[in-house]
């Protein structure tokens, strides 16, 4: 096909040349040579090449068979072997029964020995008397308040008034002995004059509500050591008056040394 191909634009272009040398004679209008001596040509097509024949096949080489399988020896049986039976023991011989031991002779019993006398009961230790314990300061407190409630009593509606004054100076004075029972403090420079005064507010059961310094002693350690003391005590006896709600407690070191 490519050699067709190749003929025919080599046609084509002589063709073309042809055209264009007659067309250019034509256009000078030259006079045409009769007596020329004219050339025929003769256009051969040649035959499309044939395509080269098939290369001989090589034979594949015959592929060696597989081997065969070897016959796979059948198991021998296994030798059953039967267990031969333990030999049976002898049987032991009986021990010989051993002599039964001769009765010893009995001991002659021992005389009785004579009851002693019981000894006589000793009597009842006395019992000794139960040791008085010593009031607290709350129970002597108690008793104080309700000696004074009949003191009151008894006493003319004139007098109560100042009945109640002493009663209320006895509750201050009890309630500051409570008080200062936890108060704790160093023994440090015991020459110092420090005084804390400290108010004290209760309720009506005798609970400490509220506590605050009125006047500092200069020194925080020492006043927040009364206000400790107040903290540790938190309940008071019930007053005797509705009519006491606070208390005023001075605080010396003097007390402590």
């Amino acid at each position: 096909m490519q050699f067709a191909a190749f003929l025919a634009s080599t046609i084509l272009h002589l063709v073309l040349i042809v055209f264009s040398v007659n067309y250019s004679g034509i256009s000078k209008i030259k006079p045409v040579d009769l007596n020329r001596e004219v050339h025929m040509v003769e256009l051969v097509y040649m035959a499309e090449p044939q395509p080269a024949p098939p290369a001989p096949q090589i034979p594949e080489p015959a592929k060696p068979e597989p081997p065969r399988p070897e016959p796979v020896p059948e198991p021998a049986e296994p030798e059953v072997q039967i267990p031969r039976p333990d030999p049976v023991p002898e049987p032991e011989p009986r021990p010989e029964p051993k002599p039964e031991p001769k009765p010893e002779p009995k001991p002659e019993p021992k005389p009785e020995p004579k009851p002693e006398p019981e000894p006589r009961p000793e009597p009842d230790p006395t019992p000794a008397p139960p040791e008085k314990k010593e009031p607290t300061a709350q129970e002597r407190l108690a008793r104080e308040l309700a000696e004074l409630r009949s003191d009151v009593e008894r006493e003319t509606s004139t007098q109560v008034p100042r009945e109640q004054a002493g009663l209320q100076e006895i509750y201050a004075a009890t309630a500051e002995r409570l008080i200062k029972g936890n108060w704790r403090y160093p023994r440090i420079g015991g020459t110092q004059n420090l005084v804390v005064r400290v108010e004290v507010e209760i309720d009506q059961t005798g609970r400490i509500v509220r506590s605050r310094v009125v006047r500092s002693s200069g020194r925080e350690d020492f006043d927040h050591s009364a206000l400790r003391a107040i903290e540790d005590t938190r309940q008071l006896p019930e007053p005797p008056t509705v009519r006491i709600r606070t208390l005023i407690i001075d605080f010396n070191l003097q007390d402590l040394v």
